[in-house]
């Protein structure tokens, strides 16, 4: 999604898709490819020297996702406890690789387990994505900041955004996809929620067409806002003919 009162570009234009790809969400990143000759775009892999021409824009997209921030203190006393976060908490088979959620702490530095049993020591913690549920262990009374991606339900998708218009299937029906290009600012929740951004200073394109902190060469882009509990969308500036 694309927070459209900050986003500005200079240009947009619509591509055709790559054969087999697949764009779902606004504000995605997507890079170039040759097919036949002719260049389409797909969202972005996290791959090598990728050629980013811009982010999907339109009113064809549902989105199902909304980054999450929640503050806690946990106990006076080293030890295990729970914070509830919101349900569906997106995360795969793996929790240990798979989570979409970063924790920054005033005194110890976390990285998840593999189980809410394995929860032992500081800096350990678990995230049931079902249930929402967090088990966690830090130091005593240490302050914690939990970022997270979650799936909304239908319902959520409806009150939230409300219904897309009916000729939105367009692009669909022709297999394509508007990118905002050009020179100006974009302002996506499409990026990794699992990495640190607190002292980032450039964005890359990363798997699923979301921004990441970690360089794969090229299409690096100055960050001109970072993602906080007060704004949860990540601003960069691009210059993309």
């Amino acid at each position: 999604m694309l927070n459209l009162q900050k986003t500005y570009t200079d240009d947009s234009k619509d591509y055709g898709l790559a054969a087999n790809a697949s764009v779902t969400q606004e504000g995605v990143a997507l890079v170039s490819i040759l097919e036949g000759g002719i260049e389409k775009v797909k969202p972005s892999e996290g791959t090598s020297n990728e050629i980013l021409v811009g982010f999907s824009f339109g009113n064809n997209f549902v989105t199902d996702t909304l980054v999450e921030s929640v503050s806690a203190s946990l106990p006076a006393v080293s030890a295990k406890t729970t914070v509830q976060l919101l349900p569906y908490v997106v995360s795969n088979a793996n929790p240990t690789t798979g989570t979409s959620v970063f924790i920054s702490g005033s005194a110890s530095t976390f990285a998840p387990v593999a189980n809410a049993g394995a929860v032992s020591a500081a800096g350990n913690w678990f995230v049931d994505p079902t249930s929402g549920l967090l088990t966690i262990m830090g130091a005593a009374s240490e302050d914690v900041v939990i970022n997270y991606r979650r799936e909304l339900t239908v319902n959520e998708q409806t009150i939230l955004f409300g219904s897309p218009r009916v000729n939105a299937p367009a692009n669909a029906t022709l297999n394509q996809v508007t990118a905002k290009r050009g020179n100006g600012n974009i302002f996506t929740d499409q990026y990794d929620t699992s990495k640190d951004w607190s002292t980032a200073t450039l964005a890359y394109t990363g798997a699923d067409g979301k921004l990441t902190t970690t360089s794969t060469g090229g299409n690096a882009m100055r960050i001109i806002s970072r993602p906080s509990a007060a704004d949860k969308f990540i601003g960069v500036s691009i210059n993309l003919a």
